[in-house]
């Protein structure tokens, strides 16, 4: 039984991606209700849009993420 550490299996299965699709799809959505996690979703996106797999899906969760942060920045400037 090999000793691996959770930051080795997390970079195993992050080779092609597969952490950024699922934290930012996660976060996307979540960005809607909980506007900090709107940030996360952008970084998600972002590192996406620079790999070779997944381009569309990381502009879809950029966007999502910069959607749903203008919604924050709005909402904190009405309080104003």
């Amino acid at each position: 039984m090999t000793d691996t550490t959770v930051r080795d299996r997390l970079a195993a299965y992050n080779e092609e991606g597969q952490l950024y699709v699922g934290v930012g799809a996660v976060t996307a959505v979540l960005g809607w209700l909980v506007p900090l996690l709107s940030v996360v979703a952008m970084f998600c996106g972002h590192r996406l849009l620079q790999g070779e797999r997944h381009r569309l899906l990381g502009a879809a969760v950029l966007g999502f993420g910069v959607l749903a942060f203008l919604r924050l920045l709005v909402r904190m400037l009405a309080v104003v």
